[in-house]
C-alpha cells in the first residue's frame, strides 16, 4: 500500500486556489474545502499513477509519478535462487572438464 497524504492548507497558503489531480481522483482546495482534506489517498493496485498539481484554470505546476509494482512471492524467490544456484554448478563441472590431463 502506498499512501500519499498532502496538507492542503500548505498547498493553499502557496499556490492558491487549485486542485490535485491523483490517478482519477481530482481534490480541489480552495478556501472552503480546506478543512475536508486531512489525508490523503490510499494506492492498492499495481500499476503507474501521476500526482498533478494544477493551478484552478488548469495550468499543470507540479507533477509526480508514483509506480507501485508486486512483489515476488516465494515461489519466485526460490526459483531464481534454484535457477542461480545451477548456473554456477554447470560452470564449474565445464570448467572441470575442460581441463587437459597431464600425460607424462
Amino acid at each position: 500500500i502506498i499512501n500519499i497524504d498532502f496538507n492542503a492548507k500548505n498547498i493553499y497558503e502557496t499556490i492558491g486556489d487549485c486542485y490535485i489531480q491523483i490517478g482519477s481522483s481530482r481534490f480541489d482546495i480552495n478556501e472552503e474545502t480546506l478543512e475536508n482534506y486531512g489525508g490523503g489517498l490510499s494506492i492498492t493496485e499495481s500499476g503507474t499513477y501521476y500526482i498533478q498539481v494544477f493551478t484552478q484554470s488548469g495550468v499543470l505546476l507540479y507533477s509526480y509519478k508514483v509506480i507501485k509494482t508486486t512483489p515476488l512471492n516465494a515461489w519466485a524467490i526460490i526459483a531464481i535462487v534454484i535457477a542461480v544456484v545451477a548456473a554456477v554448478a554447470i560452470t564449474i563441472i565445464t570448467i572441470k572438464l575442460r581441463k587437459k590431463p597431464k600425460v607424462k
